[in-house]
């Protein structure tokens, strides 16, 4: 029962992390999931042709998002 609930747990917090993600512009999606892959801001302004404070910019906008929409499990 206990291993249970932990895995029900468990994918209920990963499915509302893929609903928050989804809920992000396309633009700050890739350049968050860039950046959590372990790339550097400078290497996703490289990839993306983007300039490197726009990439800064929607990084921290879409972590400022995601913690608004996760905070219950924060």
């Amino acid at each position: 029962l206990h291993l249970c609930d932990r895995r029900q747990r468990q994918m209920c917090i990963r499915d509302r992390i893929r609903a928050a993600l989804k809920t992000l512009p396309k633009e700050h999606y890739n350049a968050f999931m860039l950046y959590i892959s372990g790339f550097k801001y400078r290497e996703i302004a490289q990839e993306t042709g983007v300039s490197l404070g726009t990439i800064k910019s929607r990084i921290f906008h879409s972590r400022k998002k995601l913690k608004q929409l996760l905070s219950d499990f924060v």
